[in-house]
């Protein structure tokens, strides 16, 4: 039995690389997790596909994290991976 993860991201670039080597290699499914994996468009999408329970994994750029949070309309918790990784749960 697997565990779904339905994870996002805002683009190319975001530092979704590592992730998605991990899914085509199979690491993840070895694991128990099915996982998909969604290109948003930009970083509110991912802030907006987490808020709303579309995703449960999101990888963007800090900015709109602060901003939600700043706002009060984003209730998420920022973990860091690396130096440049970042991923919201």
């Amino acid at each position: 039995m697997s565990t779904a993860l339905p994870c996002g991201y805002a683009s190319e670039g975001q530092g979704v690389t590592p992730l998605a080597a991990a899914l085509e290699a199979g690491a993840m499914r070895e694991q128990g997790f099915d996982v998909t994996l969604a290109k948003m468009g930009d970083a509110h999408a991912v802030v907006g596909g987490l808020t709303s329970g579309a995703i449960v994994v999101g990888n963007l750029a800090a900015p709109a994290l602060v901003l939600g949070a700043a706002g009060g309309w984003a209730d998420l918790v920022f973990l860091a991976g690396g130096d440049i990784e970042q991923v919201l749960v």
